[in-house]
């Protein structure tokens, strides 16, 4: 399948050596743990490598990952290291479609599946929409359905994106 192509691309670019143990804690480090909940997620073997890639990219390659698992407060570190990130699992692995150290983070769609790594779930279509730079005293109607307030998050912009966009077109096309 073409994700598991993606997937092994992206563990050769993470320097996974080819024929690792795909079952040891430095291939995966974050899903190996038992603790995990990934509550709202569909747990697939393509979520769960999405993921474990994620976390490898995000703690510096396999090499500082398997440094890392060396130590004896590994799992608070991993968790401290991945508590801010978000990753949208229903991305290709190849959108390497994840929040970085400084919380930005790559387009939201209307079919975004967002997982925080930091709260062990998928992120609310309310969240959603404060993603998108929305004041939490926003009210929504009592009758709007999730779906339908997560496609408006997925088709909207923040606002300083959308500024900068229209700064953007009045310095070169003079509108």
């Amino acid at each position: 399948m073409k994700w598991q192509v993606q997937i092994m691309n992206w563990r050769d670019e993470l320097g996974i050596p080819k024929g690792s143990d795909e079952s040891s804690l430095a291939c995966r480090p974050w899903t190996l743990s038992k603790q995990r909940k990934y509550r709202g997620l569909s747990v697939t073997p393509r979520v769960l490598a999405i993921l474990d890639c994620v976390t490898i990219q995000m703690l510096g390659g396999f090499e500082m990952t398997k440094s890392l698992l060396q130590q004896p407060d590994a799992t608070f570190r991993i968790e401290h290291a991945m508590e801010a990130v978000i990753c949208d699992v229903s991305q290709n692995p190849v959108r390497r479609a994840f929040s970085n150290s400084q919380g930005i983070a790559k387009c939201q769609t209307t079919s975004s599946i967002l997982y925080s790594f930091g709260a062990d779930r998928i992120v609310t279509a309310y969240e959603q929409m404060l993603l998108q730079g929305h004041s939490r005293s926003m009210q929504l109607p009592d009758s709007m359905k999730q779906k339908d307030v997560s496609d408006l998050a997925g088709m909207g912009i923040s606002l300083p994106c959308f500024a900068a966009c229209i700064v953007a077109m009045l310095c070169t096309c003079g509108v």
